[in-house]
């Protein structure tokens, strides 16, 4: 097990549970600010020109999150990135 990985992941579900609707982030050195969403449809709607999705989830809601990213239309492309998901299970 890689604890800082699982405590990521469930740091990262909390802030998405959190109610901030602006999250300040880095890439490398300029800081950008991300919207964070409390479902995927409210983010959907207000983003209806999003077609590629990171998918961070954790281990035990990556698949139902999955599942309900493929019932919009527009999402062409979804990168899974979790390190316990075994990937026949998402076919």
């Amino acid at each position: 097990m890689q604890p800082r990985a699982v405590q990521g992941m469930l740091d990262f579900d909390f802030i998405c549970k959190a109610h901030h609707t602006i999250r300040r982030r880095y890439w490398g050195t300029s800081e950008t600010l991300l919207p964070v969403y409390q479902s995927v449809g409210k983010a959907m709607a207000k983003h209806t020109d999003v077609d590629v999705v990171v998918n961070f989830a954790s281990s035990r809601s990556v698949y139902s999150s999955t599942m309900e990213l493929m019932q919009y239309p527009q999402i062409k492309t979804i990168a899974i990135v979790n390190r316990r998901c075994p990937g026949e299970s998402m076919v």
